[in-house]
């Protein structure tokens, strides 16, 4: 056949140039070369409603077997059309790669730039897969984007999945890559990335020196779990399991009508700055302070507990002539509520009496003591308790501990009173180096020596 002569079935084409058939079907939508491979068989229909798999319309070979090119138009450069189920539209078997799709400007050497390419091959399917690969040993679908910010491979869905990947013993989508993340998603409603399983983690993530899973937001939160009982478990073997970070808001949150945050281990809880409690703070244990020990090492001061809340204030003052009036600071004032009490300590040859209390000041009076030279200035320490204003505490409240804390009861005692041993009252000698201490000694030797006789007379 020579170039020029019309073409016929079964003929062979020997001719140099390109065989073109050109068709002008405007404003019709004809196609311009129409193959069809019909099975004729005695007493089969003119076109078989059922055609076999292995009866081909169209056959290219060479170094490329087909190219599709759309020059002019929008349109597609091949369509593969499978009108019954389970048939396939486009199919590629053999060699490197089944079959190639090409979205660059230029496909093949010496070929009209296509300009505005963008994607390599395209899928469309009512009820079934819209590119389906297989392979053996390599990839069933490959994607590669050469330069720019276009994914290698778009799968897009209105009501369903646009990249469905099933596995029955590997992993259903796998992504990689060198310097970015090996798989991206993006969604402006929802999660961008989301994972499934029934009785697998739905989402796994795994790094040989950084982070495993990463979730990053400008607006909200970055990583959100939740579940019937674990919102987000982190388990590590020698780090952290769990580690939340902010520059300058909150780096952990924890928020529950229960119990918000609970810690279990030989330490539950490590502090590093000032701790802030809006609330009762319920300890089963004692409450500490750790201090420098002398000669090295830290120390245990335990604190002082009361049945009632209290707060407390303590100084120092000095009586004038017998007399002092000490004025309290007006914060503690404002703190406290009711009646306070007040504790005075003589630095001094002096029995000392509270004369008169009010709200924002005490006076303070020392007892003239026979025998005793008066001094006209005496030191002496205070120390004054008053229940907390801001708090009502009941004395010996009742506690409900949350659940899984117990504390096991107080044993009952027979007599709660007497059971324990009482100190003997310290005898007061002769010889002291406290002036007032010996004082009244030698008063109370004398008030004897006055009993004695007098018991002498009534005999």
């Amino acid at each position: 056949m020579a170039n020029g002569d019309p073409l016929r079935a079964g003929q062979r084409v020997d001719a140099t140039a390109d065989t073109i058939l050109d068709s002008y079907p405007y404003p019709s939508r004809g196609a311009a070369f129409l193959v069809r491979n019909y099975v004729f068989r005695p007493g089969a229909p003119t076109i078989p409603g059922l055609w076999p798999r292995d009866f081909i319309a169209i056959q290219g070979e060479g170094t490329t077997g087909i190219v599709g090119m759309a020059a002019n138009s929008l349109g597609a450069g091949i369509v593969g059309v499978a009108r019954n189920p389970g048939a396939t539209g486009v199919y590629g078997t053999g060699g490197d790669t089944a079959v190639w799709g090409n979205g660059i400007p230029t496909a093949l050497p010496g070929a009209p730039i296509s300009p505005g390419a963008d994607i390599g091959v395209i899928g469309d399917a009512v009820d079934n897969a819209g590119v389906f690969g297989l392979s053996w040993f390599g990839c069933g679908v490959l994607g590669r984007n050469q330069e720019g910010q276009r994914p290698g491979v778009r799968g897009e869905g209105d009501a369903s999945a646009g990249v469905e990947g099933v596995s029955s013993s590997a992993p259903g989508v796998f992504g990689e890559s060198g310097s970015k993340p090996g798989v991206g998603g993006r969604s402006n409603l929802d999660a961008g990335v989301a994972g499934t399983s029934s009785d697998g983690a739905g989402v796994r993530g795994f790094s040989g020196n950084s982070v495993g899973v990463q979730g990053s937001s400008e607006r909200t939160k970055g990583v959100e779990g939740v579940g019937p009982q674990m919102g987000v478990h982190g388990t590590s073997l020698n780090g952290q399991g769990v580690v939340g970070q902010s520059d300058r808001g909150i780096g952990v949150v924890a928020v529950s009508r229960g119990i918000a945050l609970r810690a279990t281990g030989k330490t539950a809880g490590q502090f590093r700055g000032d701790v802030v409690i809006d609330g009762s703070l319920l300890v089963i244990g004692a409450k500490s302070a750790v201090v420098p020990a002398p000669g090295g090492g830290l120390q245990q001061l335990y604190c002082v507990e009361a049945p009632e809340p209290w707060f407390e204030d303590m100084g120092e003052a000095v009586l004038v002539n017998g007399e002092a009036e000490v004025s309290l600071d007006p914060a503690y004032v404002r703190s406290i509520a009711g009646t306070y009490q007040v504790h005075v300590t003589s630095y001094g040859p002096a029995v000392l009496w509270i004369a008169e209390r009010r709200r924002d000041r005490f006076v303070v009076r020392a007892v003239e003591q026979a025998g005793v030279k008066a001094q006209r200035r005496i030191a002496f320490s205070w120390r004054v308790l008053a229940r907390r204003g801001d708090i009502k505490g009941k004395r010996f409240a009742k506690v409900q501990l949350p659940e899984r804390i117990s504390k096991d009861p107080i044993p009952a005692q027979s007599n709660p009173a007497t059971d324990f041993v009482v100190s003997a009252a310290v005898k007061i000698g002769r010889k002291t180096r406290n002036p007032l201490g010996h004082a009244m000694a030698k008063r109370k030797q004398i008030l004897n020596a006055r009993r004695r006789k007098t018991q002498r007379k009534k005999r």
